[in-house]
C-alpha cells in the first residue's frame, strides 16, 4: 500500500520522483531518438479511458478541454493511431478483449450478500492509443537494454516465448478455417496457409 497508493502512483496534484522516456517521433510515429532521463513529476489529473473517449467524442462539452494538458489528449490520439497503423503494415495480429469487473451484487442487483455480479465492456479507442504508448515504452526500453549503451552494471532478465509448436498451428488453422465456414466464407479464398501463407494471420483475422 505504501507503494502502490504513495510513492509510485501517480495521484494528481502530488509530486513524484520517476525514470521517463524521452523519445523523438518522426511524422509517422516511428522512433527517431531515446532517452531515459531521472525527473521528478507532478501529475495534474487523474484522468479514465471512459473520460478521455469522451473528450474526443465531444469536445464542446468535454470537461477535459481548456486544461494545460488538454494538448497531450490529442497527441495520444495522433501518435496512437499512427502506431496502430504502423503495427498494421508488419502484419501484427489485432484482438480485441473485453474488460471483466466482478463483484457482489448488492440489492438494487437483486443480490443478497451471496451473488457475484459480472460486467463486460469492450475497450474504447482512447484505451487502444494508451496501449501503444505502453508498448512503444517496452520495446524501446528492451532496445536499450541489449544496446551499446546499456551499463555493465545493469543485467537485464528477459522472458522469451518458444516458438509455437506445429501441433498448435494446425490447430489454429482449422479453427480459423471452422469460424470461415460457419460465417459462409470460402477458406480456400480468404483462409489463412501455412506454410508460406497468401493470406497473412492478420488479415485472415
Amino acid at each position: 500500500k505504501a507503494l502502490s497508493e504513495g510513492v509510485v502512483s501517480l495521484n494528481p496534484q502530488v509530486d513524484r520522483r520517476a525514470l521517463v522516456f524521452v523519445i523523438e517521433l518522426d511524422d509517422d510515429a516511428n522512433v527517431r531518438s531515446t532517452a531515459i532521463r531521472r525527473a521528478r513529476i507532478h501529475s495534474r489529473a487523474k484522468l479514465t479511458y471512459d473520460g478521455v473517449q469522451r473528450h474526443h467524442d465531444d469536445r464542446a462539452t468535454s470537461p477535459l478541454a481548456g486544461h494545460d494538458y488538454s494538448e497531450t489528449l490529442d497527441l495520444l490520439r495522433t501518435v496512437g493511431e499512427l502506431r496502430m497503423a504502423a503495427a498494421r503494415a508488419r502484419k501484427v495480429v489485432r484482438y480485441d478483449r473485453e474488460e471483466v469487473a466482478v463483484s457482489p451484487a448488492g440489492p438494487e442487483d437483486g443480490g443478497a450478500g451471496c451473488r457475484w455480479q459480472v460486467r463486460r465492456a469492450p475497450r474504447n479507442d482512447a484505451s487502444r492509443w494508451n496501449e501503444q504508448i505502453s508498448l512503444l515504452c517496452n520495446i524501446e526500453g528492451g532496445r536499450l537494454l541489449v544496446g551499446e549503451r546499456l551499463d555493465p552494471q545493469v543485467q537485464p532478465v528477459f522472458r522469451v516465448h518458444e516458438p509455437p509448436a506445429d501441433g498448435s498451428l494446425g490447430h489454429l488453422d482449422r479453427i480459423v478455417r471452422d469460424i470461415l465456414t460457419a460465417h459462409g466464407h470460402a477458406p480456400e479464398r480468404i483462409g489463412w496457409r501455412r506454410p508460406g501463407p497468401r493470406t497473412p494471420l492478420a488479415d485472415s483475422l
